[in-house]
C-alpha cells in the first residue's frame, strides 16, 4: 500500500521576524503544488485546539472538517482537522 505524503510540523518562531511575513504561506502552497503534481487533490492539516495557528488555516480557506482527541506525554489535547477538497486553490495566491 502506497503511503500518502504527509507533513509533521510547520512551526515559525515567534522570537523572530519571520511571522507575518507571508513564509508559511508560501510554505503551503508549495505543499499544495507537490500534492497536486502527484495526483492528490486534497489536503488537511490537523492542528491543536488552541494554537493560533488555527487562525491561519482558516484564512487560507481550510474548513474544519473533523476533531478528535490525542493523548501527548498524559495530557488530553484536542486536535482539529482543516481541510480542503482541491489544493490548486492554495497555489499562487
Amino acid at each position: 500500500m502506497k503511503r500518502s505524503p504527509f507533513v509533521i510540523n510547520i512551526y515559525l518562531d515567534k522570537n523572530y521576524d519571520y511571522q507575518r511575513q507571508g513564509i508559511g504561506r508560501k510554505l503551503i502552497e508549495k505543499i499544495a503544488e507537490k500534492l497536486s503534481r502527484s495526483g492528490l487533490a486534497s489536503m488537511l492539516a490537523w492542528v491543536l485546539e488552541d494554537n493560533p495557528a488555527c487562525q491561519f488555516y482558516q484564512a487560507l480557506g481550510g474548513q474544519q472538517v473533523k476533531q478528535q482527541q490525542i493523548e501527548f506525554e498524559g495530557v488530553k489535547l484536542n486536535e482539529i482537522a482543516y481541510g480542503w477538497i482541491d489544493t490548486k486553490v492554495l497555489m499562487a495566491r
